[in-house]
């Protein structure tokens, strides 16, 4: 009932599309089951290239406040039917500023569609707005800045994506000593497409979460860094397979993480590139690894725990969602 890692352009649905491409005034098919595949990887798929093309599409169409403004509204609305309490939604401001409008607007429309969403609904949200891997440092400061003017008032944290093999991580030093300077909070992809060096360059660096983290079962070191310093890994199952992170199921490191005490808890990444849900990824893992309903709620709670929230919002969240999650879990 707590998705941490989620990102916006990688859940749009195929009414989305239609709806922004309205705004856009573009044309896409009118037909969802060839946009779905449009936005969707097939079951095939095994590689990060792959993968990523599934962005495009989505990536074309959010190109302006309205367009912005509309897709937060939709998934948190229908984040909401599917019983989430809370959600941290991410986005990189500067792959939206295409049609002219710039990094500090994107970002404002977005804080204020999900303000009203919340308003409107039963469940909170925060916003992460994503440094990106390759692009300038001028560009990444002005999501610091962008971060810090709206910090508080809709986004919680920075975070930093893209091709991790290609751009390693401590190439970004500046941009996240500036965000430290500033008292931004941050979490960092890594420990995905590269190996687990790289996690040990965020921790190095001061991120307070690891975006998916697999990596780091393979050093003994850094897992004990993750365990020590209680530094949640955000990982995503589904997503892994489709990019060929993992190939098999017994190389997703569940048992590893719960024996050496790392804290990790489960996420969706792209609900619609994985065509995945909150709830479906705990069902896999229950099934895959025979996890229990008290060990899924340890995860819930190691999510609340590493929240971007203040402690009353942890204590109470945590409240409903022990009250909720065993229904939640079995409902369809």
């Amino acid at each position: 009932m707590v998705d941490l890692h989620l990102h916006l352009d990688g859940s749009l649905t195929a009414e989305d599309a239609m709806r922004l491409a309205e705004i856009a005034g573009v044309s896409v098919p009118d037909d969802t089951e060839l946009l779905e595949r449009a936005l969707k990887v097939s079951e095939s798929c095994s590689s990060l290239s792959e993968y990523l093309e599934k962005f495009d599409l989505p990536l074309s169409l959010l190109q302006s406040e309205q367009a912005i403004a509309y897709a937060v509204r939709s998934l948190i609305e229908r984040l909401e039917g599917e019983g989430l309490l809370y959600a941290e939604i991410r986005f990189a401001p500067m792959l939206h500023t295409k049609g002219g409008v710039s990094c500090r607007e994107v970002v404002k429309a977005a804080t204020k569609s999900a303000e009203a969403a919340c308003r409107a609904s039963s469940i909170k949200v925060n916003l992460i707005l994503c440094c990106m891997r390759g692009a300038s440092l001028e560009d990444n400061l002005e999501v610091v800045a962008a971060a810090e003017e709206f910090l508080s008032r809709g986004v919680v944290a920075l975070d930093l994506a893209g091709d991790e093999a290609k751009y390693p991580t401590e190439l970004y030093a500046e941009v996240f000593a500036a965000a430290k300077k500033k008292g931004i909070p941050f979490t960092i992809h890594a420990g995905e497409a590269a190996g687990y060096d790289q996690v040990g360059v965020a921790l190095d660096m001061g991120a307070a979460r690891i975006g998916h983290g697999i990596r780091s079962a393979q050093s003994d070191r850094i897992m004990s860094r993750l365990s020590t310093g209680r530094v949640l890994c955000e990982m995503c199952y589904r997503s892994n397979f489709n990019t060929g992170a993992i190939k098999a199921k017994d190389e997703f490191p569940i048992r590893e993480f719960i024996a050496k005490g790392v804290p990790f808890c489960l996420n969706t990444d792209n609900k619609s590139v994985s065509a995945t849900d909150l709830r479906g990824e705990y069902l896999s893992v229950r099934e895959d690894f025979a996890l229990g309903t008290r060990e899924l709620f340890k995860l819930l709670s190691n999510a609340i725990e590493a929240a971007f929230l203040s402690e009353k919002e942890k204590s109470e969240l945590l409240e409903l969602c022990e009250d909720k999650f065993p229904d939640w879990l079995e409902s369809r």
